[in-house]
């Protein structure tokens, strides 16, 4: 499904872990947080990022993050560790191959089970991250963005929007190269995946399909 229009690229922070943004709180005035680099929101209730560390737990803390999904093996710091204890916030590790040698890729089915937890709604809030938030969770945010019907070249220029200088074009022959089984297909149309966007209010944390859950369950039932 295309576009008339190219959809909006969100805004990125870029720069050190000392960085601050303006989020606004919704209900009150604009709250000062140390945010992570290239942190943005992709859609309402999902996330993307550099590595966090304590440094940025404010900023999980405001937007409510239930879930975090990282793509890289390297484990959090001994502070992050006990708010995600405390704060029941669910920590996934997805390692994903980076897409340096055109042999050397992450299976598809390893892309879908990654599209399964973003699309989840209880797993909302969710942040998703690598190292640098570049490259593999660009790859990812790129899968999905398939999922929601973008045209190719609306994805590379998002892609590349947080890439800057050092895009892969490995990365985005990823992307084009992807495709989601049809369960996940089935699972993007049930929850109208399509029709998520960018919340006004960057703290609101269900996805426009959270309303849909409760039927799209009754069809696995």
């Amino acid at each position: 499904m295309g576009h008339e229009t190219s959809p909006a690229v969100p805004p990125v922070v870029e720069g050190c872990q000392s960085d601050h943004a303006d989020i606004d709180l919704g209900a009150g005035l604009p709250l000062q947080l140390n945010v992570p680099e290239r942190f943005a929101q992709v859609v309402n209730g999902v996330y993307r990022s550099g590595y966090p560390d304590v440094l940025h737990l404010d900023v999980w803390k405001a937007i409510g993050i239930k879930t975090i999904l990282r793509f890289v093996e390297e484990d959090y710091a001994s502070a992050v560790k006990v708010y995600l204890a405390e704060n029941d916030v669910h920590s996934v590790c997805m390692p994903i191959l980076p897409n340096k040698e055109g042999s050397v890729k992450s299976a598809h089915q390893t892309v879908d089970t990654v599209m399964e937890i973003l699309m989840e709604p209880k797993n909302h809030p969710i942040v998703v991250h690598c190292n640098q938030g570049k490259h593999r969770t660009g790859s990812m945010i790129g899968c999905f963005r398939t999922l929601q019907g973008w045209e190719h070249e609306d994805i590379v220029t998002e892609y590349r929007h947080f890439a800057g200088r050092k895009a892969r074009a490995l990365d985005e022959v990823f992307i084009k190269a992807y495709e989601p089984s049809l369960s996940i297909r089935k699972t993007a149309e049930n929850l109208n995946v399509a029709s998520w966007v960018i919340s006004p209010d960057a703290l609101a944390g269900n996805s426009p399909g959270e309303r849909d859950a409760l039927s799209h369950d009754e069809h696995n039932v």
